[in-house]
């Protein structure tokens, strides 16, 4: 037991200040403002370099910590995680307490062989009450419902072994149609306009996963050699293994050569302008498959056009005609005479996903101009066709198109929301002469699904 006079400095009165805010104490002045303590040590409290230590929690600078968990002003943290009101922070990223529960991969929230949820929850009011461990790939935590579990930290943690998520790391965004992942071009290039092998392309599995990324990074790609098959969707079938051609209106596989009378456009030789596929289905397919079976005609030079580098430009230079393109309804339609084909759709020429670019709609051929004008106000008409005309002249630019002779033995993939394709005209200059091309359709979703495919991705949970 000691006494003091007065402090010899400022930092002595803020340690005496500190030793005064001990819970229950009560310190004894002697003429010093601010008090002073009477002595430095009271039962089961003790003070040491400014840290105080009562019934085994330590307090500094107004830090309780306990077991290796912190807590200042209410907020708990273990190892770098943190619990506050409104989740959980781990590395600067912070879940909402209800996510938690829905990230839960323990055996009994998570089925480690469907990688689907077990049990699902929407209690807003569950909270995150303690940090049990904190691992490299997981958080085990416990719930205020008593619910014990865990929460991945990383890609291994959500979705299982290296081998999974180097895959993903490589091709996710992309395959999830992320602009930051694709590549605009306003020109043809060595890259947008490289040409696969067949051999090369089915020579492993990860050469065909490359390919059919390169196809959703520049939304076309070519390969050369492929066999003269009976049906030419064999190659998507059993070479790419992508599945089996989504069923339109022109059949699976529409062989598209010169038809005198024909109720397609296509069939004719004129020149058709850069457009995109099937405008007037609620749900075209993304993926155009495109081959040649026979070309022995003059001219009919192929072109493709990226419209998501034209569009990137018009929203820089007018961004209120690219907000036109992306809310005002266009009316397109299918309705030859003589068939029972009648498709009719409404949607904009522009459809985003947040603010990335996710389709284009694009065929003048087959818009419904009727119903267009019957349904729109003339205000909202003229800035329509102001900013289609407006996006058309770039799109139409020449030097913006890939131009390529099609070839027996080629293939071309498109990106139907993206990539506009047409023809130059051409002429049939003998009965002999034909140009017999044959296209079909696959679903993005089946080509995701084989560029993203991996076997063995379970998840190795610990405790």
């Amino acid at each position: 037991m000691f006494s003091l006079l007065k402090p010899k400095s400022a930092g002595c009165l803020r340690s005496l200040q500190q030793l005064a805010s001990i819970r229950g104490y009560t310190p004894q002045c002697r003429g010093i403002s601010g008090g002073l303590p009477e002595h430095s040590k009271r039962e089961g409290v003790r003070v040491t370099d400014g840290i105080r230590v009562t019934d085994g929690v330590r307090v500094t600078d107004g830090v309780r910590v306990t077991d290796g968990i912190r807590v200042t002003d209410g907020v708990r943290v273990t190892d770098g995680v943190r619990v506050t009101e409104s989740g959980v922070t781990d590395r600067g990223r912070t879940l909402l307490h209800v996510e938690t529960r829905h990230l839960c991969r323990c055996p009994a929230c998570y089925d480690t062989h469907s990688h689907q949820k077990l049990l699902v929850t929407y209690d807003k009011e569950l909270r995150v009450t303690d940090i049990l461990k904190v691992s490299d790939n997981y958080i085990s935590v416990r719930w205020s419902d008593g619910h014990q579990g865990l929460i991945p930290r990383n890609k291994a943690g959500a979705y299982g072994p290296a081998h999974v998520t180097s895959l993903l790391d490589k091709y996710y965004d992309v395959a999830m149609r992320r602009n930051s992942a694709q590549v605009f071009w306003t020109s043809q290039d060595e890259q947008n306009f490289k040409n696969f092998t067949y051999e090369e392309v089915v020579s492993s599995d990860e050469a065909t996963q490359e390919f059919l990324a390169h196809y959703m990074r520049y939304g076309i790609a070519f390969v050369s050699g492929v066999p003269n098959y009976t049906d030419p969707a064999e190659f998507t079938g059993s070479d790419l293994n992508v599945g089996r051609p989504s069923v339109t209106v022109f059949d699976p596989v529409d062989q598209v050569r010169y038809k005198p009378g024909g109720d397609n456009a296509a069939y004719t030789t004129l020149e058709l302008p850069g457009h995109t596929d099937l405008p007037f289905y609620n749900d075209s397919p993304s993926a155009q498959f495109f081959t040649c079976l026979k070309n022995t005609v003059q001219g009919g030079e192929a072109f493709w056009i990226d419209t998501f580098a034209a569009l990137q430009e018009v929203r820089e230079e007018r961004p209120d005609l690219f907000d036109v393109l992306t809310k005002v309804p266009v009316y397109f339609k299918l309705d030859p005479a003589k068939t029972l084909k009648n498709l009719y759709q409404s949607v904009p020429v522009v459809e985003l996903n947040g603010s990335d670019l996710r389709r284009t709609r694009d065929h003048m051929n087959t818009t419904d101009d009727y119903q267009f004008v019957r349904s729109t106000d003339l205000e909202t008409r003229k800035q329509w066709w102001a900013a289609y005309s407006f996006y058309k002249s770039k799109v139409e630019e020449e030097s913006r198109k890939i131009t390529h002779v099609i070839r027996p033995g080629d293939v071309i993939v498109t990106d139907n929301w993206r990539v506009l394709h047409g023809r130059k005209a051409f002429f049939v200059t003998s009965e002999e002469a034909q140009r017999h091309v044959a296209t079909w359709y696959i679903s993005w979703s089946h080509i995701q699904n084989r560029v993203l495919a991996v076997k063995d991705a379970f998840l190795d949970l610990e405790s």
